[in-house]
């Protein structure tokens, strides 16, 4: 295989870290971040690589959550399934509570336009303090959406499936 066209493109985030095309082949979505506690991107382009619409997930539950990172997106004919990280702290009202620190899984599905999201959901795997993190998603036939990830509940990994309707179930855990 060689290279069938060379462009530069300015990505509207500085670190794109994954890519899917739409099922047409027709738009290109990229999805990264701009650094720690900064908002991850979502970019949908064109097939010359012109930017048609971006968004951040710079909404976050409180003020004092911190988007970590976008780490992959997977697209159908009913959507745009982005998943990452984000840092959770307990917002007191006075200010953040550090000592609730830990990282959350963050999946959003947003329509193919990126207008708004569908759905937005958030996995905690226990009611105490853990670390999640969200490295790959899927979608299937139905519109429901995989994610793998790692859970430091159960030290290993784990597979989460995002229901097209809402709510989650756990497919598997991968014990070290």
């Amino acid at each position: 295989l060689g290279v069938v066209a060379e462009s530069t493109v300015n990505f509207s985030a500085s670190a794109p870290k994954a890519v899917a095309l739409d099922p047409t082949g027709s738009f290109l979505y990229v999805v990264g971040d701009n650094g720690y506690q900064q908002p991850g991107v979502v970019s949908k382009y064109d097939s010359s690589l012109n930017l048609i619409a971006s968004t951040n997930t710079n909404t976050f539950i409180n003020l004092c959550d911190f988007q970590v990172g976008l780490n992959d997106v997977a697209v159908d004919s009913g959507g745009v399934y982005v998943v990452g990280t984000y840092e959770y702290r307990a917002d007191l009202g006075a200010g953040c509570d550090e000592s609730t620190d830990n990282y959350q899984v963050r999946f959003i599905k947003y329509d193919p336009s990126l207008v708004l999201p569908i759905i937005r959901q958030e996995l905690y795997g226990s009611p105490a303090p853990i670390d999640e993190y969200a490295y790959g998603v899927s979608v299937d036939g139905d519109g429901n959406a995989y994610v793998a990830g790692e859970s430091r509940f159960g030290d290993g990994g784990i597979v989460v499936r995002f229901n097209a309707g809402g709510g989650t179930s756990v497919v598997g855990t991968f014990n070290d």
